[in-house]
């Protein structure tokens, strides 16, 4: 079980240090990852189970989990795929109104985090736009992954390669 914990996650200009964010195991990125990934089994249990508002609130809370982690990746996917859920819950469930209370206490929670941190939204939503298209400086290696591709598409370079041999090769 991951648990979340952080010291001075909070940077002097507002940002988030994602580095401060610690789940128990793992980066933030896979942890994110993680908890994208568990999205679609609590929409699942959700219509499944007969008691599936505590898989509804837990599917709430790992959008949030998704959301504190900080990692782009799962922050896109892991939304798109909390609204699908959500709409499929509320379609295939039995008991339509105990989830749709959960997920309008959701959205009013959501409000509320929006309007009294809303200096710290907007510095969030500035970091992860400023830096979404820009590829996290990978830019270098992707040209170079796609030279080397270019020049051996059928069995590519082979693994393990002797980086001495050639430095300009990262």
């Amino acid at each position: 079980v991951a648990y979340l914990t952080y010291d001075n996650l909070w940077t002097e200009d507002g940002g988030i240090d994602r580095t401060a964010l610690y789940f128990g195991w793992g980066m933030y990125n896979t942890m994110g990852m993680l908890f994208t990934i568990s999205l679609p089994a609590a929409a699942y249990l959700a219509c499944r189970s007969s008691r599936g508002w505590i898989f509804t609130i837990y599917l709430v809370l790992l959008e949030g989990c998704i959301l504190v982690s900080m990692s782009r990746q799962a922050m896109l996917i892991g939304s798109f795929i909390f609204v699908v859920c959500a709409l499929w819950i509320l379609v295939k469930s039995a008991k339509k109104r105990a989830h749709l209370m959960i997920f309008g206490a959701a959205a009013l929670a959501a409000v509320g985090v929006l309007i009294v941190k809303r200096d710290i939204v907007v510095s969030v939503y500035e970091m992860l736009t400023n830096n979404f298209f820009s590829g996290s400086g990978r830019d270098g290696l992707y040209d170079e992954a796609w030279e080397k591709f270019k020049a051996n598409p059928v069995f590519g370079i082979g693994f393990y390669r002797d980086i001495s041999a050639d430095p300009g090769f990262i």
